[in-house]
């Protein structure tokens, strides 16, 4: 599997791009953790917003698993919400999270860094595009 190694400079450049772009029509950024969670806590402190935290993963190591996503509690974090992560994979984590905020917010819309080429569920905003047998490697892993 080819690499790909995301640095620090490519994700300071990446903040630039996501400031001048985003408006500021979110109550609420949440972050999926382990690997949104740079990027959410950027993004909070970008727009003024509170940073909520929900966990979700199909990764073991490099391979692909059963998706979890772990209790939160979605108390009124305003009707708009900004779900921050990563990667888009094959859209199925976001697709479920988003899925699940709808019950209880009016409007989720999704921020990646990185959607692959070939995505069941595609994020609204994302920033770099990357080929499906890449290994992405951030520098907060």
């Amino acid at each position: 599997m080819e690499e790909l190694n995301y640095t620090w400079t490519d994700f300071s450049e990446d903040l630039e791009v996501i400031e001048k772009a985003l408006e500021h029509r979110y109550d609420t950024v949440i972050g999926v953790a382990k690997g949104g969670l740079p990027l959410a806590v950027k993004v909070s402190n970008i727009l003024g917003l509170p940073l909520k935290i929900v966990e979700a993963h199909s990764y073991t190591q490099k391979k692909q698993a059963e998706l979890v996503i772990e209790q939160y509690n979605p108390i009124m974090w305003g009707p708009k919400i900004l779900l921050v992560d990563d990667i888009c994979d094959t859209g199925d984590t976001l697709k479920a999270i988003k899925e699940n905020l709808e019950i209880w917010h009016k409007e989720v819309e999704i921020l990646v860094i990185f959607k692959r080429n070939k995505v069941k569920f595609s994020p609204d905003h994302f920033l770099r595009k990357a080929k499906v047998k890449t290994w992405i490697k951030f520098p907060w892993e």
